[in-house]
């Protein structure tokens, strides 16, 4: 994932979710997309907001929006594997943005 300054199209900084390559991910290394998180208010979980992405290997990964590092209070290191998560069921690849 990057993020570009919209003025000028260089980039701001770049996050790399440091998947599997070799993984059987049915579809290749597909990504649709990341989201911002609000909580049940309709706010901006943190300032700056974070981004959350899903890499098709099953985790749910939040950015800083302004500087593109994980974000250290979420799950473990900025991460949530959701195949440790009581009642996971894989659903085929993990190919969309978190709703």
């Amino acid at each position: 994932m990057i993020a570009l300054d919209p003025e000028t199209g260089t980039q701001r900084w770049a996050y790399d979710a440091r998947i599997e390559l070799d993984g059987d991910y049915g579809d290749g290394l597909v990504n649709r997309g990341a989201a911002t998180w609000l909580d049940s208010h309709g706010r901006a979980s943190a300032l700056p907001p974070e981004i959350i992405r899903v890499p098709q290997d099953a985790r749910l990964v939040a950015i800083d929006a302004a500087s593109g590092a994980a974000c250290a209070d979420f799950g473990k290191g900025g991460q949530v594997n959701l195949s440790d998560v009581s009642g996971y069921q894989p659903a085929g690849n993990m190919t969309s943005p978190p709703p």
